[in-house]
């Protein structure tokens, strides 16, 4: 087992042959009444067999437009990430009794065929505040390897 899941906390061995689904999650700290809280998330998954970047995009666009109510893209660009292609989009949709919810996500593919992407995800009236928070983040991401 040469492969390694770290964690803030511990570090574990895992097989070989194991893809990696992980997620890293930060939040805000919460505030009284507040129904939901800015957050960043990372997920990792994989690439399927014949798939670009922007059919996996445009896959998981469609999903959402069909599963979100009110479900609204408002930006989806070509853009890079530590001088990497990535894919950004920004849309909106009802979270029910959280009111409209905004997103920005940004998708990078890695060594392996693993997708990256980064979330940032906040009440839609509060979205541009805590976004240029993010973006502030997002410009000082680094990749640990190069593609």
């Amino acid at each position: 087992m040469a492969q390694d899941c770290h964690g803030s906390d511990f570090v574990f061995p895992v097989p070989d042959n194991w893809v990696e689904r992980s997620m890293i999650g930060y939040s805000a700290p919460p505030s009284p009444g507040q129904a939901m809280t800015p957050n960043a998330l990372v997920a990792i998954n994989q690439m399927p067999e014949g798939e670009t970047l922007d059919s996996f995009v445009s896959r998981q666009v469609e999903d959402l437009r069909s599963r979100a109510s009110g479900f609204a893209l408002k930006l989806r660009r070509d853009a890079r990430l530590d001088g990497v292609a990535c894919i950004e989009i920004v849309f909106a949709w009802q979270g029910g009794e959280m009111g409209r919810i905004q997103q920005r996500q940004v998708y990078a593919i890695r060594p392996g065929q693993r997708v990256i992407s980064i979330t940032h995800t906040a009440p839609e009236a509060e979205f541009a505040r805590s976004d240029s928070l993010f973006l502030a983040m997002l410009s000082q991401f680094a990749w640990k390897q190069p593609a």
